[in-house]
């Protein structure tokens, strides 16, 4: 009887050096990183010695396993290769059996787990192995981190373990949870976990008031009835019909229209000439009659038991609204082209609706609060009583990189929204290194008192030339040159209203050389540089004005003239939404006033108002919770909410490394194949003038010509105008496409 070949005992080349491997890896997670290789070091020995006893006592003639030393280090930009490459991978399951195989780069874990089974039912103790649902991968990711891999739809290359090592655990806690957060974090781009580790108190407060919230209303979202559950899943499409924001009054069809009706279940479709003015329900019972009149059926069924949906998308036609009312009939009408639906029974869309009900976990049961503590004396005091100059301690920096031969400067500035409370100041020049220092004292020309709520606290940190080297320069380059370096933003009151105090370390963002030659950039945002690695950094202590907290007082005649003033029109409240209005009981107003927006009307400003995050000073403001409000109330809203706080606001979309998706135009070409394809000489086709006529005479045959001519003619016009207005370049012939219908657009445009 033959023993199975133990594995190797660990080497110098294999197990005795935890650092072997990670030498592409950097300095950066370099201490990590070595307690993760001695871990595994750890781990290894324990599975040599397990497989040694197990190999001792089991009998057979199976093949042998490979000695492959532990997995090597795998970069980022190993998995981000495209072609569809094979790896080796080593895993660990849970009865100590040690496997090594080779699986490709683009396989899911479900099915890399299908083939670890395959393989494990003929090893040692198998039989001590559940079912496969009950186990779960877990890595150690990029960032030296373990993390479980709850979605077995992923591809191994979309994960990017740190080592090609996936071990499998038992599977602890509530699953639907798990793969609901796996999902979110793929999609932010960042982990959850990573949230744990953060030591912001502003953060950790806005994600639970947050999360309370969204508890909240998805509870609520559990108990509406049919109607308001499909108006939150499918909002209507509907043209207004009274005169609205940028809208006419709607023109009511006359003559009746064709449509066509698909039977879901069955596939038969009909088609039916109806008055445009008629409702869903009463298109519905045309087709149900129509069908059991076709096929002879003894009853006919109920109308309300469907529901009309658009072909090929997740719309549908439903409620007490004419068919001319549907943007998607209207778009029809308007091409010329038949509406096309489906007859959908509402069993699907009530399994569509379990299905999302059972997603959502119940929210946990909240706690009662506990009766408020008697009141104390009062421990904190008011900033208008502080009548002495504010000031700022500027102690050092760090990771500071500019030439040795200039001297490093920080000025430094108040402001509220983009106006100067007070002259900048300036620190005295040091000589460039990497952890300059300061220890001075930066006094401004404005008491505390009079510091406003919204008041941000400005730096720029700059070098210049040294003195003594511009004695000789010529007189055009005698003036002082300031090279930007880097900047950074920091507000004086915290989310609570405190005056902030103590020691702070500023991460600052890369600044280039302004057009204005402003240092100072105090519409950029107040939030740190979080590559806290590689980024200057300015160490700065506020002042202790007071030997008990300082907050600012509120305005209570101030809010309450407000709250009585009159909303204003959609246009001027978005004004008030600007950089140059700070202060948050106006937005706040501003935004009391933009509650009045139906949902289509939201959606002409919902990008801009994205925007506008941007240079909100904190995270829990009324915007947030106003946007959030609504796309918790429409579930489109909440789409496009989502992806545009993820995407840069282009009719591009990228996907991946040197991969995205741009907006594809239908039923198109550009005027380079055009001219090429009606050419018979590949050198002159740029100067053929027939060459478009033919092609638009090819797409449009008969009167649909003149039509054709027209509407090249007026977007010609209209796009030379756009295109010289904004300044676009590069128009050449491949970037100027032409639909059939004769429409000029400009894909630079997108």
């Amino acid at each position: 009887m033959q023993l199975r070949n133990q594995f190797p005992v660990k080497s110098k080349s294999s197990v005795s050096h935890p650092e072997r491997g990670l030498w592409h890896f950097g300095e950066r997670h370099k201490e990590s990183c070595t307690l993760l290789a001695s871990m595994i070091v750890a781990k290894w020995e324990i599975i040599f010695n397990l497989n040694s006893c197990v190999a001792a006592l089991s009998a057979s003639g199976s093949q042998e396993v490979s000695r492959m030393p532990p997995g090597i280090y795998c970069p980022m930009e190993f998995w981000s290769k495209g072609e569809n490459q094979n790896i080796q991978v080593d895993f660990l399951l849970p009865t100590g059996i040690y496997l090594n195989l080779s699986v490709s780069c683009n396989a899911s874990l479900g099915t890399i787990k299908q083939v670890v089974w395959k393989h494990a039912q003929y090893e040692p103790l198998y039989h001590m192995l559940s079912d496969p649902e009950a186990y779960v991968f877990t890595c150690i990711n990029q960032t030296a981190e373990q993390q479980e891999l709850e979605d077995e739809q992923r591809r191994l290359c979309d994960i990017q373990p740190f080592l090609p090592v996936l071990r499998l655990v038992a599977r602890e806690g509530d699953r639907v949870k798990k793969v609901i957060n796996s999902q979110i974090s793929l999609l932010i781009g960042k982990g959850l976990h990573e949230f744990d580790s953060v030591q912001d108190p502003e953060v950790n407060d806005f994600r639970t008031k947050m999360c309370q919230f969204c508890e909240e209303r998805a509870a609520k979202r559990q108990q509406l009835s049919w109607a308001a559950w499909m108006e939150y899943n499918f909002p209507l499409q509907l043209e207004p019909m009274a005169k609205g924001l940028g809208t006419g009054p709607l023109h009511t069809p006359t003559k009746n229209i064709f449509v066509n009706v698909k039977f879901q279940s069955g596939g038969e479709s009909f088609t039916f000439q109806i008055s445009p003015k008629e409702f869903p329900v009463t298109l519905m019972s045309y087709a149900i009659k129509k069908q059991a009149t076709v096929f002879r059926h003894e009853t006919v069924e109920n109308p309300e038991d469907y529901t009309l949906q658009v072909n090929g998308k997740c719309e549908y036609l439903y409620g007490n609204y004419p068919l001319y009312q549907f943007q998607y009939i209207r778009s029809c009408l308007h091409r010329g082209l038949t509406p096309h639906l489906t007859m959908v029974h509402c069993s699907t869309i009530i399994a569509m609706r379990d299905e999302q009900t059972n997603c959502i976990a119940s929210p946990p049961k909240m706690a009662p609060k506990p009766p408020p503590l008697p009141k104390k004396k009062p421990n904190y005091g008011s900033l208008w009583s502080l009548e002495q100059p504010f000031y700022v301690e500027l102690v050092q920096g760090s990771k500071v990189n500019a030439d040795e031969r200039m001297k490093l400067v920080v000025q430094a500035g108040l402001f509220h929204g983009n106006e100067m409370l007070c002259k900048t100041v300036s620190s005295s020049e040091v000589n460039v290194c990497s952890e300059p220092v300061w220890k001075q004292r930066l006094d401004f020309d404005i008491n505390i008192c009079d510091l406003p709520r919204m008041a941000r606290l400005c730096f720029a940190l700059y070098a210049v030339i040294e003195k003594a080297k511009k004695a000789r320069s010529t007189k055009k380059k005698s003036k002082k040159a300031d090279c930007p370096i880097a900047w950074v933003n920091v507000m004086l009151f915290d989310y609570k209203d405190q005056l902030k105090t103590g020691e702070c370390c500023l991460h600052m963002w890369s600044s280039f050389p302004d057009e204005k030659g402003e240092l100072l950039n105090p519409m950029g945002t107040v939030q740190c540089n979080p590559n806290t690695e590689s980024a200057a950094a300015l160490v700065i202590c506020f002042p202790s004005v007071a030997s008990h907290p300082v907050y600012y007082p509120s305005f209570e005649q101030m809010i309450s003239l407000l709250q009585s003033w009159p909303e204003l029109p959609v246009l001027n409240a978005l004004e008030l939404l600007d950089f140059s209005f700070p202060d948050r009981y106006v937005g706040s107003f501003a935004i009391n006033s933009l509650k009045k927006l139906k949902d289509h009307e939201l959606f002409q400003y919902l990008l801009q108002l994205v925007q506008v995050l941007k240079y909100e000073s904190y995270l829990d403001c009324e915007l947030t919770k106003f946007l959030l409000d609504r796309a918790l109330s429409n579930r489109k809203i909440g789409h496009f909410l989502f992806w545009h706080l993820r995407m840069t606001p282009y009719g591009c979309l990228s996907t991946g490394d040197k991969t995205g998706l741009i907006e594809v135009v239908m039923h198109s070409d550009t005027i380079a194949n055009i001219q090429l394809n009606k050419s018979n000489m590949v050198a002159t086709a740029a100067f053929n003038k027939d060459a478009l006529l033919n092609w638009l005479k090819s797409k449009n045959p008969g009167d649909a010509l003149e039509q054709a001519i027209e509407e090249f003619t007026l977007s010609c016009a209209g796009y030379c105008v756009a295109t010289y207005v904004l300044g676009i370049g590069d128009r050449h012939s491949d970037n100027i496409m032409i639909r059939e219908t004769g429409q000029v657009w400009e894909s630079l445009l997108l």
